[in-house]
């Protein structure tokens, strides 16, 4: 952020405005204090008399800085002052490593060592993170022994935690006298802890089979710690019995809590844990609770322990605490831990004793001195050590190394006790300081306040090659020469064409940091040989390369430029090389293939680079032209029912139909044709039949090729022109098998005829007998009623001239108050239609109208000669006429 001093000026003028600047460096860590600040002006007289910050500080430049908001105030030699500020910022999370540990699966044999994992997991800080120099976010050993790990962790701003992590590798415990205590496996066979140990206990009781006969209703276990153990170290872990298990809090020494349960043994449990001062006693006690009366139970067989068995276990109980020893402590003191358990009222229960050895003292070592000055960075260094009289024994070294003064770091490899002489590599023109520190086999580690030897390696002169190498080069290749120097002022580079006969200068003299040049190779080098020379200017040494040839370019041809149709393909046939890529890697199926394929949607450039057994490249092109195709449409126009050839197959519905025809340039083109549909086909007949025993075509255009179906007739006039007569031969009809709802729907001027036999040639040659043609409902089961349709017939409202003449309508049934479906059972009608010569039969209806309901002022309807009999309404009325509609009786029209 910037920010201007102004200053006001009484005497005297033409002083600028100057610039302050806060130029800055973020906090690393998290919580660290190493940022920087430093105060950058412009325009200002000097000297600069302050440079005041918001805490306090009077400095132009701050070192560990930690995060946070920083304003300066400035102030130069005129009195003018200006402002500025700047926010250090830091990480969002502290960098933190969790150490974990596991018990390995693998089952080993009772009393021996059982395998653990370490596993280490980085957390906060800034990733990604090494874990002891390998990069991931987890990072497990498996720990086959006792030892102590040292685990550095890193992120990625160079943020570090280490920790060192002691890990036991204790003995497969199995199964023994259940009423027992067991304490730190430590070392050896006598248990040998370290004075600085936390020892964790865990003390087991059961309510003995053998012995009991009823439940333990209240178990109290009480252990006295040795006199070389810290009481007040005493920390409580977890306890359980039977299948329950329960955990304590952290860190503490007194635990109280009634445990609810009732819904799985019908009891609270009351638990009490601590320590008695007095006594110097641990204790633990466990009583059922009755939950309705808050005491022991009066039932002596209802208790939270139940008789132990061999199978469930449930009459077993655990519980775990940990102590230190007494500092200082003597190596050789011996604690023991033993408990007493007692079940309600018996005489305690004495456990097995535990015992382990305490190791007081860490080892003592000795680095021995070594010579001061040296030329290997091979360094041998004799160390020797002893734990302390009686103790349990040196395990390991630490080495600790500092390189020109630095900090003293932990040298990542230990140093076994068996090994007296250890050899450490350092680097040329380093100065280092040693020491060791003992640690035995409890953990006790030295301490020790500095170095016990120092050395110094001297640096090393070397002038050493690393390009070119003994490769083959081509023309246009750049030529890198790189050395590498140690201890060398400055280097010349020279350069032979002639295999290294002669040699010229080629640049320099270039210094100790300078350690590159290149060298574009020309033409005119084809077929050569190159050798370069590095010399050391004030020295003598000299490097030489190996000899160098120098190859022509092959001669690559990417073939002739193809012709494609669009969406079509090609093949590039390159040739004058050994291997070839392709580009750009677009619409090819695979840019290294020698001869590959290409699909361009448009004409494209490709480039083919083609490579030698020498390796030696050269680039040729061709064009890939896309011809286009060419797209003409036509309209066909046609009447409904016909078809027209395209899209290579006859077609009859509307729509868009593509033929592929082949262009001048042998490219597929396109014609689409939109047929049109101009209205219906004239029907080839003039009338439509139908016979329900015609076995012919089905399309009613004759007595021979009528349609089985009055209804497909009715839906023929909708669809051809100028058709509105149907001829129906005698024979039972029906508006659909199985859906009651259907009925037959006559529209505009249908003309239904019955009376025929199927053989006339003209209306007037056919019956006058309705019987002949059924317009039956008797849909579904055959001879019912209640599945029948429930409009044989509708009058849509859309019938101006409708005609139903010689025929029965029949079997109607109207029964569902819905939609005017308990009503005009026979017919229904809303529209414009006349009824002769017809015949309403055995039709029902709930309501009214069982024969014919005539609704609305669009009905308007004539009846003449027509029979009304059997047809039978809740109320009485077979033909009804209602809202405006309209019928009128002519002839001799009869009710039977």
């Amino acid at each position: 952020m910037r920010n201007f001093i102004l200053c006001l000026l009484i005497s005297f003028s033409g002083v600028a405005f100057a610039q302050v600047t806060i130029i800055k460096t973020d906090v690393k860590c998290k919580s660290a204090n190493d940022g920087t600040l430093r105060v950058k002006y412009e325009n200002a007289a000097e000297p600069i008399k302050s440079a005041i910050w918001n805490d306090g500080v009077n400095a132009q430049t701050r070192l560990e800085v930690a995060a946070g908001t920083y304003s300066v105030t400035v102030t130069d030699a005129n009195d003018c002052t200006g402002t500025s500020s700047i926010v250090v910022n830091e990480p969002e999370t502290v960098l933190k490593l969790k150490l974990e540990l596991k018990t390995d699966e693998v089952t080993v044999p009772c009393g021996e060592r059982q395998p653990v994992w370490l596993i280490a997991n980085a957390q906060g800080g800034t990733g990604p993170y090494k874990i002891n120099g390998s990069p991931g976010i987890t990072r497990p050993w498996r720990v086959t022994s006792t030892t102590t790990m040292q685990i550095v962790l890193t992120d990625h701003v160079g943020c570090k935690v280490e920790r060192e992590q002691r890990v036991y590798v204790l003995p497969r415990l199995c199964s023994r006298d259940p009423n027992e205590i067991v304490g730190p496996i430590g070392v050896d066979s006598v248990h040998w802890v370290s004075v600085h140990d936390t020892m964790d206990y865990n003390i087991k009781f059961e309510n003995d089979p053998i012995f009991a006969t009823a439940p333990a209703q209240r178990v109290m276990v009480t252990h006295a710690f040795d006199e070389d153990i810290n009481p007040f170290s005493f920390r409580l872990g977890s306890f359980g019995f039977g299948d329950f298990s329960f955990e304590v809090p952290e860190n503490v020494a007194f635990y109280q809590k009634r445990l609810d349960l009732r819904d799985e043994i019908g009891l609270f449990v009351d638990v009490v844990a601590g320590l008695n001062v007095t006594t110097q006693t641990a204790f633990w006690t466990f009583e059922s609770i009755d939950p309705v009366t808050g005491l022991l139970p009066i039932d002596p067989l209802n208790g939270f322990l139940p008789v132990n068995d061999t199978i469930t276990r449930g009459g077993e109980g655990f519980m775990n605490f940990s102590v230190r020893p007494k500092l200082p402590g003597t190596t050789g003191d011996t604690i023991h831990a033993t408990a007493a358990i007692i079940f309600d009222i018996n005489e305690p229960l004495i456990t097995n004793t535990w015992t382990n050895l305490i190791d007081a003292l860490p080892p003592t070592t000795e680095l021995a001195p070594i010579e001061p000055v040296r030329l290997s960075k091979l360094i041998e260094l004799q160390v020797s050590g002893v734990d302390d009289p009686g103790g349990s024994g040196l395990s390991y070294y630490e080495l600790w190394v500092s390189a020109n003064g630095s900090v003293f770091q932990k040298y990542e490899q230990t140093i076994p006790d068996s090994v007296s002489t250890y050899v450490f590599e350092g680097e040329y023109g380093t100065t280092y300081a040693f020491y060791v520190l003992g640690v035995d086999r409890t953990g006790n580690r030295e301490t020790k306040s500095g170095a016990e030897t120092f050395t110094e390696v001297l640096p090393r002169q070397e002038l050493n090659l690393v390009l070119p190498l003994a490769d083959e080069y081509c023309i246009g290749d750049t030529l890198w020469m790189v050395w590498e120097t140690m201890s060398i002022d400055s280097v010349v580079v020279y350069m032979s064409l002639d295999s290294g006969m002669t040699y010229v200068p080629f640049g320099g003299p270039f210094g100790s940091l300078d350690t590159m040049t290149y060298f574009v190779l020309e033409d005119s080098l084809a077929n050569g040989f190159i050798r370069v020379k590095y010399v050391a200017l004030q020295d003598t040494f000299e490097v030489f390369s190996s000899v160098l040839p120098i190859k022509g370019l092959p001669v690559v041809e990417a073939g002739m430029d193809k012709s494609i149709c669009i969406n079509g393909y090609a093949h590039l046939v390159p040739s004058g090389a050994n291997q070839y890529i392709w580009s750009p890697n677009e619409y090819i199926n695979n840019p290294t293939l020698t001869i590959p394929t290409v699909t361009p949607p448009a004409s494209k450039k490709y480039y083919v680079t083609g490579t030698d057994v020498f390796g030696c490249r050269n680039v040729d092109s061709l064009w890939v032209i896309v011809h286009p195709v060419y797209l003409d449409t036509v309209v066909h126009a046609m009447c409904n029912q016909d078809s027209v050839f395209v899209g290579g197959q006859y077609q009859t519905l509307p729509g868009f139909y593509t033929d592929e025809l082949t262009s001048s340039v042998g490219c597929d083109s396109t014609v689409v044709t939109e047929v049109v549909l101009t209205g219906p086909c004239p029907f080839p007949s003039p009338q439509i039949y139908v016979d329900q025993d015609a076995t012919g075509l089905n399309n009613g255009t004759s007595w021979a090729d009528a349609f089985n179906k009055l209804s497909d007739a009715i839906a023929a006039v909708g669809l051809w022109a100028d058709i509105w007569d149907i001829w129906v031969a005698e024979g039972t009809y029906y508006p659909h098998p199985s859906q009651r709802d259907s009925s037959f729907t006559l529209r505009d001027s249908i003309r239904i005829y019955g009376g025929f036999l199927g053989v006339e040639l003209t209306r007037s040659e056919r019956t006058a007998d309705a019987a002949l043609v059924q317009l039956s409902g008797d849909i579904n089961i055959p001879d019912t009623l209640w599945d029948n349709s429930y409009h044989t017939l509708r009058l849509s409202d859309q019938c101006t001239g409708c005609v139903v003449d010689g025929v029965t309508i029949t079997y109607g049934y109207a029964d569902a108050a819905t939609n005017s479906n308990d009503m005009g059972a026979g017919v229904l009608s809303e529209g414009q239609g006349h009824f002769y010569n017809v015949v309403f039969e055995r039709n029902y209806a709930t309501q009214m109208g069982a024969a014919l309901y005539s609704s609305g002022v669009n009905s308007q309807l004539r009846i003449e000669n027509c029979i009304f009999r059997l047809n039978t309404s809740n109320l009485g009325k077979d033909v009804v006429n209602v809202s405006g509609a309209f019928i009128e009786f002519r002839g001799t029209n009869q009710v039977q």
